[in-house]
């Protein structure tokens, strides 16, 4: 391992270097099926915004430890949010 590599925020293993967001493989997919399961949640609940989307996630049991660790990483880091809302807006699912 090259001492220059990033780490994950969630795991602390090496993330993965063509990503823009600060996660290993495995929490760039749960990642990935936090901004798709955004629409079906919002569809479920009605109007929820993505912190009470993450909010609810991570403290769902039922909820994948990937998604859940995602979701806290992303509540606890001002700059992961901003770029979860660019990624939910980029996407066409404003808040």
């Amino acid at each position: 391992m090259r001492p220059s590599c990033k780490r994950c925020v969630a795991c602390n293993r090496v993330t993965e270097e063509s990503s823009k967001i600060p996660f290993c493989s495995l929490h760039v997919r749960a990642y990935e099926n936090l901004i798709v399961g955004y629409v079906d949640w919002r569809n479920a609940y009605g109007d929820l915004s993505p912190k009470e989307f993450l909010e609810r996630v991570r403290d769902n049991e039922y909820s994948g430890r990937w998604v859940r660790e995602v979701a806290g990483a992303v509540l606890s880091h001002e700059d992961l949010m901003q770029i979860f809302l660019n990624d939910l807006s980029s996407r066409g699912m404003k808040d």
